[in-house]
């Protein structure tokens, strides 16, 4: 009769090399993708708290014929920020044109996220951020 050849049971030291490397690297990218969902999201609320604030911005318009308080301050924001981003005027009220407004939400910690949204008094939403020290903005919707 022949003899059986028994295997112990388990794994070899290359194969949890190899398994703990593929496992490694699908957690990689899935890390990344999380990472910028995450950014996305943060800037979306961003989005609508300047939503919010421009919205207001034109009911005020309408109650009181201008977009500034006095000829010196703003109205106070219904949202000055959200979790991640700071929201606020761009400039001060005194000596804005007549009839224009401008909203800017930035990041509290700049670094790691250098993307910024600006909206007007037409609600014309940008996305905008400084590369090589230029300011590049694209619509956003």
């Amino acid at each position: 009769m022949g003899k059986k050849i028994y295997r112990e049971q388990g794994w070899t030291l290359l194969e949890l090399v190899v398994a703990l490397f593929v496992i490694s690297v699908i957690l990689s990218v899935a890390w990344s993708h999380y990472a910028s969902f995450l950014r996305n999201a943060r800037l979306k609320e961003a989005q609508a708290a300047l939503l919010t604030n421009a919205s207001f911005m034109q009911r005020w318009h309408k109650q009181h014929g201008r977009y500034t308080k006095t000829s010196t301050t703003w109205p106070n924001l219904p949202v000055t920020q959200t979790e991640y981003f700071v929201i606020s005027f761009s400039s001060k009220a005194q000596g804005v044109a007549e009839g224009r407004f401008y909203l800017k939400a930035v990041a509290k910690n700049e670094k790691e996220e250098p993307r910024y949204l600006t909206i007007d008094q037409f609600n014309e939403l940008r996305l905008c951020e400084i590369i090589d020290r230029k300011k590049k903005c694209i619509l956003s919707k």
